[in-house]
């Protein structure tokens, strides 16, 4: 049990009640997400920073017209070149990526056995970016599907399954 003891000229503040609490925490956390509708200013927003400034590095890709429109167009590599703080470690980190991210290109084209290389290249006296990245891609034989057999079950299970009921 507990006990307040009340003085003359002091007043409590009435502790809120919990339904009125959380319904505060609630509502609040509820607009959170608006924030993020809000738009930035053009010297805040680091993508229209990028765009004015000269690249990090270029991107060449060196593989057969079809591939290499592709790779080109869809190489996450391509958003990172106008950064204009790029370090070389996070360069690094992200030509790593770039290796299973061709891959995974490629292989929605049919093509799922690729030799890709990627270089990087210092290019100092170059006006347009520092650096170069060079992506040689031989596709290799391209997979295509010939027959399809599509079956559809009744949904009931087959005897003998593992969707038996032993009783």
């Amino acid at each position: 049990m507990s006990f307040r003891v009340l003085r003359p000229g002091v007043a409590f503040p009435t502790p809120p009640s919990w339904p009125a609490l959380l319904a505060l925490l609630l509502g609040s956390a509820l607009c959170l997400p608006g924030c993020s509708l809000l738009p930035f200013g053009a010297d805040k927003d680091p993508a229209l920073e990028g765009a004015a400034a000269p690249p990090a590095f270029s991107v060449q890709v060196q593989a057969p017209d079809d591939v290499r429109e592709t790779l080109e167009r869809h190489l996450e590599l391509q958003r990172f070149r106008n950064l204009p703080d790029l370090q070389a470690s996070e360069l690094q980190r992200l030509l790593g990526a770039a290796d299973a991210n061709a891959r995974e290109l490629l292989g929605t084209m049919g093509y799922f056995a690729p030799t890709i290389t990627i270089e990087l290249i210092e290019t100092p006296d170059d006006q347009t970016a520092p650096r170069s990245v060079r992506i040689g891609v031989q596709p290799g034989p391209q997979t295509r599907i010939v027959n399809a057999n599509i079956a559809f079950a009744d949904g009931k299970p087959e005897e003998g399954g593992k969707a038996d009921k032993k009783e």
